[in-house]
């Protein structure tokens, strides 16, 4: 994956007259090597209990060639402060168990996964090396409670990892202007999430749940700024800890025969806090909501049409937090053709333009405040054609050993 780019910028006094240019250019060279391999097996012992195995083992390698050059006297100089030729290497086994188990009104499922990685860093310019090697288990475990046919409760743990992508890793710098940058950070520790939920559900329609999760090295977006060349820097890193507790409802409505909605609200209590970010104690915290509605309106000729709208209030991510309410409204029409084989299907995402970002960095020598523009109205239209018998069963959906893999080469 080869990437460049090339910044050109002229600086105009009140005569318009040139004062300066600045030109600068990049390049990065990202390869990505990936092995893995899995093997599952599963015992069912009886109609009410069941036994579950499994081992994993992937092997990455990343080699991040970054070249970062500026124009001067005449000729491009390398800019050695900012060039980089980083190599990382991955290596993760893994080993879980599973069981369940149901009797009269219950239903019991635990498990244990453990993990042990191995990784390495190599700045070759500066000649940075690091090595971590560690082992993470990952319990799981909940209780179902059908009270009776109609009402049931669920209690649940679980611990879980969530790694950096690799191209959060990817030291390519990113020029937004000569005083502002953004940039990977090769050095990102994944973060580990405990979760705690209890839930209850009606007739499988209705159901309220209270959750609490305690995060760990959450990886962020950090800005900071050098006072001395007044660059903004942009990157990514680790904020030691994020509490969120929240509650939730879902309720699906039947208005009418032809008219089938969807519901959803939550609000929910974050807090953020650091002891040494940038030097400094960042505790942060807020209380937010959300809420989101969709409906299905079938009509007479096979015609559907589906709307959803979503509101979210002000809330916080690590740094940055946002100051107005975003919300918008999508569309969806959709004719089905031929027996309902062929399924034509228009949208508008964002009718209204409304789903616009705003929110500010204010901490230490920072005070940003951030507009956010984008085009987040789009159109599409879709045309899909279901060759076959219809009756036939899909196949079973199998993860592969490197699913995982593929989300964070995707990642940013």
């Amino acid at each position: 994956n080869k990437r460049a780019e090339t910044f050109d910028a002229d600086y105009l006094d009140a005569n318009q007259q040139l004062v300066r240019n600045t030109l600068l250019r990049n390049s990065s060279d990202t390869k990505i090597d990936v092995y893995a391999v899995k093997t599952d097996y599963t015992l069912p012992i009886s109609k009410t209990m069941g036994f579950e195995a499994g081992l994993k083992s992937s092997f990455v390698t990343t080699k991040n060639d970054f070249l970062s050059e500026k124009f001067l006297s005449n000729t491009w100089e390398n800019d050695l402060g900012k060039s980089n030729n980083f190599i990382y290497k991955e290596n993760i086994n893994a080993a879980y168990v599973n069981f369940s188990k149901k009797w009269d009104k219950w239903e019991i499922q635990a498990g244990l996964r453990a993990e042990n990685t191995n990784s390495k860093g190599h700045s070759v310019t500066d000649n940075q090396k690091f090595d971590r090697n560690y082992l993470s288990l990952f319990p799981t475990f909940f209780i179902s409670q059908h009270l009776n046919k109609d009402n049931n409760i669920r209690y649940a743990y679980s611990r879980r990892v969530d790694r950096p992508s690799y191209q959060q890793l990817n030291p390519f710098v990113f020029y937004m202007d000569p005083y502002a940058f953004d940039t990977g950070n090769p050095y990102l520790k994944p973060m580990f999430t405990d979760n705690l939920e209890i839930s209850y559900g009606y007739k499988n329609a209705f159901s309220l749940s209270l959750n609490y999760s305690d995060t760990r090295n959450l990886i962020v977006q950090i800005t900071e700024q050098n006072d001395v060349t007044r660059i903004v820097t942009v990157g990514r890193g680790n904020i030691g800890r994020s509490q969120n507790y929240s509650a939730g409802i879902y309720f699906p409505l039947a208005i009418a025969k032809w008219w089938d909605m969807q519901n959803n609200a939550s609000v929910y209590y974050n807090k953020v806090d650091d002891g040494n970010l940038s030097g400094g104690v960042y505790d942060v915290s807020n209380v937010a909501y959300n809420f989101n509605t969709s409906s299905s309106f079938r009509l007479p000729n096979n015609y559907t049409i589906e709307m959803n709208y979503w509101l979210n209030s002000p809330s916080i991510n690590g740094q940055e937090r946002s100051t107005v309410f975003r919300h918008a409204l999508n569309l969806g029409v959709q004719k089905s053709l031929m027996s309902k084989k062929m399924k034509i299907r228009a949208n508008i995402d964002d009718v209204f333009l409304t789903n616009q970002w705003q929110g500010e960095i204010i901490y230490q020598n920072l005070d940003l405040r951030i507009k956010n523009r984008s085009s987040s109205r789009r159109a599409s239209l879709n045309i899909s054609y279901n060759f076959g018998n219809q009756n036939v069963k899909s196949a079973r959906n199998r993860k592969t050993a490197t699913d995982d893999i593929k989300g964070r080469a995707g990642g940013g």
